[in-house]
């Protein structure tokens, strides 16, 4: 039992003032050592510790220029006083004194007199006239002609030692004077992740820009985040495995680190890395949203359900023509867009291909409209997508190397930006001006552009970052820029670029500019289809109408002249004698197989050229090219008899051609019989373009076929054996059919055939 002391003292006493005594000392209590306890302890090490408050100095050297200093004297002599009189004695300064006194042209009052005169004057034109009245009171400037600015107020640097590429911003949806904004890291090539990557993620106060605010901590890194509209203490994240993460900040929040609430299955969830992800507006509760990927698909989420997997589903496919065979491909998305003002059930998708869709989920989710499948497309992937805010029915699109401006109601682009010198990695349009957005580079520029004020050339271009420009946003005056180091930068934007009260007429002066050039391209557009129904339908396109037609009267003309000469002879044997090597040479023709009559016409044509000159001599063979078609029934006994008298030739070989076209090789086969003979090869181009020759000769002799490729075109060039050249031009896209036919010319073997190949490039 503790020991109790008892204190006791009159009641009077009570509230007076202790008065404390020395005594002596005693001992009250003593505690033995436990040993067993202190074989839990060890004896610590000394530790130095040293504390030093005194300011910390750095020296700073500015160099400045140097003020040049003179020094110069003054001498002050009292009054102006005439040379007679000295103004150091008393007397002559009195005496001068009385004599301006009594000089009335000399005095005072005649001085102020006619000073008055000349002040009365200006008086009265001042009081007529109103120096501060404004003549233009209430005129506001059609566009203020300031010099566009911005400055660099803040930055946010990845507190991570390993650099992760800012992937979105996303700013707080009701922060008005405390700014917040959270910023998503990650490290899209995964060749480049190194072992230990971190995951985490941040949200940034305006008002404290040396640390984030919070932190959030998925399990896979983010590459896109949004707060929620109606609840903005909820943010949904895109992670890099292709799962979603929601995040409540009222919860599972333990020293500024918040870890997911609910996280979507990765069996249900998307195969690759979600790229963007918007909050719907169709519900009261706020609590589905949209999410799209490169896996192929569009995948609707309700955060109350997220168990069940995704709501709905899209996926991103296309029928494309392959060598004349439909094939289904998935396209890959990239950027999403909705916008509840231009309709609670579209979405905008920007793909890996180039294309744009648009989807309407009504019953069932289909694509409406598909853009660039005939021409505008981007030649890379559609980084960034976003409708106009005062005009939803226009929307930007970035990627490779320019902007464009679409509408809906057309496929191609009304619009575009000029082709920039370096590529492009992300854009927006301004909250507020609805003629002014940004684009970021490669190169770390971020172009302004004003298509209120030109269209031609960038407004305002400033150098923001070494590195790549990843991402940026703009919220009322200021834009937060992220690049591939993991750095934001807050820039403050100058007047002109956000305050629309100084542009009051630039919404109905952007409808006007872009309804304008919508039916400049609609025009366009039906103009095209115009000329496609007036311009005759061929499958060789290579054919060109009045060479055709030229070179059938040419070869009705060369038939006549030849039915004249055999009418002319009655002499069977002549005939047999004449006619033997044609139809000799005529026989491979009726026995290989009918190509389509397109792919025939160019040996038709070409042949009567070569042999033209053997019908002037009565002596030589003449022409060789329909006559066995229409006289083979006429010819079979000679034929019958002048095989027989044939020696026999060698058995049929397949030669191979090989035509190079810059980094493609194409290669076909043909037959000949017999070795060592000389063949000629006609080559024409049937898709892409007209394959023209420039000379109008052919030789007899076997040539080569040399091409490249430059400038999104072709170039063939043909060597003959004398040394000639004969140049092929032509252009293509992305399938070369190639055919043609080839003939050899020699007094013991006539042939000729067909071939064609096509290759996709």
């Amino acid at each position: 039992m503790a020991d109790q002391f008892t204190y006791q003292k009159k009641r009077k006493e009570f509230g007076r003032h202790a008065q404390f005594e020395d005594t002596e000392t005693k001992i009250v209590g003593s505690v033995n050592p436990n040993y067993t306890q202190k074989e839990l302890y060890m004896l610590r090490d000394p530790n130095k510790l040293v504390l030093d408050n005194i300011p910390q100095f750095s020296e700073h050297r500015v160099n400045t220029e140097r003020v040049a200093t003179n020094n110069r004297g003054m001498k002050h002599v009292v009054g102006g006083w005439p040379k007679d009189y000295d103004y150091t004695e008393t007397g002559d300064v009195q005496k001068y004194q009385k004599k301006l006194n009594r000089d009335p042209a000399l005095g005072f009052g005649q001085a102020t007199k006619d000073l008055v005169a000349g002040a009365q004057k200006c008086i009265r034109q001042n009081n007529e006239i109103d120096l501060f009245e404004e003549y233009f009171s209430g005129e506001q400037p059609e566009h203020l002609s300031e010099t566009i600015s911005t400055k660099t107020v803040m930055i946010f640097k990845d507190p991570n030692q390993i650099k992760r590429a800012v992937t979105k911003i996303a700013w707080h949806p009701e922060s008005t004077t405390d700014l917040r904004v959270g910023v998503a890291y990650a490290m899209l090539r995964f060749q480049q992740m190194p072992p230990k990557m971190p995951l985490n993620s941040y949200i940034w106060n305006l008002n404290n820009p040396n640390f984030p605010e919070k932190t959030l901590q998925p399990q896979s890194a983010l590459c896109t985040m949004v707060f929620n509209h109606k609840n903005s203490e909820v943010i949904v994240g895109g992670s890099y495995n292709g799962s979603l993460a929601f995040f409540d900040q009222r919860k599972g929040s333990s020293g500024g680190v918040i870890k997911p609430a609910e996280t979507t299955l990765l069996e249900k969830s998307h195969h690759d890395p979600v790229y963007d992800i918007y909050w719907l507006t169709v519900g009261k509760t706020g609590t589905e949203c949209v999410s799209t990927s490169t896996d192929g698909r569009i995948l609707w989420w309700d955060m109350k359900k997220l168990g069940d997997g995704p709501v709905d589903e899209l996926v991103l496919s296309e029928v494309f023509q392959v060598n004349d065979q439909p094939v289904t491909k998935i396209l890959g998305g990239t950027s999403l867009e909705y916008n509840q003002d231009a309709g609670p059930l579209k979405y905008l998708i920007g793909t890996e291909q180039g294309y744009i869709l648009q989807a309407n989920k009504r019953k069932a989710v289909e694509i409406q409209t598909r853009f660039g499948m005939e021409s505008g497309k981007h030649h890379g992937p559609v980084y960034a997508l976003q409708r106009n805010p005062a005009h939803t029915k226009f929307f930007m699109s970035v990627g490779d190397w320019t902007a464009k401006i679409w509408s809906e109601e057309l496929k191609t682009p009304i619009m575009q930006t000029r082709y920039h010198s370096s590529y492009l990695t992300n854009g927006c349009w301004s909250p507020t001006r609805c003629g002014l957005f940004f684009l970021t580079r490669m190169d770390g520029f971020l172009d302004v552009w004003d298509f209120f004020y030109r269209q031609n050339e960038v407004a305002y271009s400033q150098k923001i970052s070494d590195s790549p420009l990843t991402s940026i946003s703009v919220m009322q005056s200021m834009a937060a820029i992220g690049d591939a180091e993991g750095t934001v930068s807050m820039m403050s934007l100058c007047r002109s670029l956000y305050d629309q009260t100084l542009q009051p007429k630039e919404k109905e002066g952007m409808a006007a500019i872009f309804d304008r050039e919508f039916k400049r391209e609609k025009n366009l557009e039906q103009a095209k289809r115009q000329a496609e129904m007036k311009k005759p339908t061929k499958k060789d396109n290579s054919i060109n109408d009045k060479k055709a037609e030229k070179m059938n009267q040419i070869i009705y003309d060369l038939e006549e002249k030849f039915f004249s000469e055999v009418s002319k002879d009655d002499d069977l044997q002549q005939i047999k004698q004449r006619g033997a090597h044609y139809e000799d040479h005529s026989h491979p023709v009726v026995q290989q197989p009918k190509p389509k009559e397109e792919q025939k016409a160019p040996p038709k044509q070409e042949a009567p050229k070569q042999e033209a000159p053997k019908q002037e001599a009565p002596k030589q063979e003449p022409p060789k090219q329909e006559a066995p078609k229409q006289e083979a029934p006429k010819q079979e006994p000679p034929k019958q008899e002048e095989q027989k008298q044939t020696p026999p030739q060698t058995p049929p070989k397949k030669q191979e051609i090989t035509l190079a076209i810059g980094p493609h090789v194409f290669k076909g086969t043909f037959t000949k019989e017999g070795e060592d003979i000389p063949i000629t090869l006609h080559f024409n181009v049937e898709e892409g373009g007209i394959l023209t020759n420039t000379e109008e000769q052919q030789s007899e002799q076997g040539y080569i076929i040399n091409g490249f490729v430059q400038d999104n075109g072709v170039s063939f060039k043909r060597q003959l054996a004398n040394g000639k050249e004969v140049e092929f031009n032509g252009n293509f896209e992305s399938q070369l059919v190639i055919s043609g036919y080839y003939k050899g010319t020699d007094e013991e073997f006539d042939a000729e055939g067909d071939f064609r190949f096509e290759v996709a490039l």
